[in-house]
């Protein structure tokens, strides 16, 4: 998927690491034509950004991702509970952000690649960081 310019962001939210997460019409386009169930929960994907029950590391994806030619990226999985409504109500939400290295100082700056509204987690993934209430 190509990354969107810097002028065209449809969103930019701060997770809760500090990272910058964006989003842009061309990314969003292609979540809901993968996934158009999660274009009525658009509000609750960037609330899962935002504030997440847990962010997982997806290590084959990350894996895949690095060998066609970003060695230093990250796949990243943001889960909540709680946010879905309707036939998806009780559904997790869950955002998948590459993060990449940008600038002189390296920040890393995550982009969405999907989101999708499932009934249970892949059991690939590994849990970076969890809230805590």
């Amino acid at each position: 998927m190509m990354i969107t310019s810097r002028a065209a962001w449809r969103w930019t939210v701060i997770d809760p690491l500090g990272q910058i997460i964006r989003c842009g019409e061309t990314e969003w386009q292609h979540v809901i034509a993968g996934h158009p169930d999660v274009q009525a929960h658009e509000v609750a994907v960037r609330a899962t950004i935002r504030t997440p029950d847990a962010i997982y590391g997806d290590p084959r994806s990350t894996a895949i991702t690095r060998k066609r030619g970003n060695p230093a990226a990250q796949i990243v999985h943001y889960v909540a509970s709680g946010r879905t409504h309707g036939r998806y109500a009780g559904n997790f939400v869950v955002v998948v952000v590459k993060w990449l290295p940008e600038g002189r100082a390296g920040q890393l700056v995550g982009y969405v690649q999907t989101a999708y509204l499932p009934n249970r987690l892949l059991r690939r993934l590994h849990l970076r960081w969890e809230h805590y209430p």
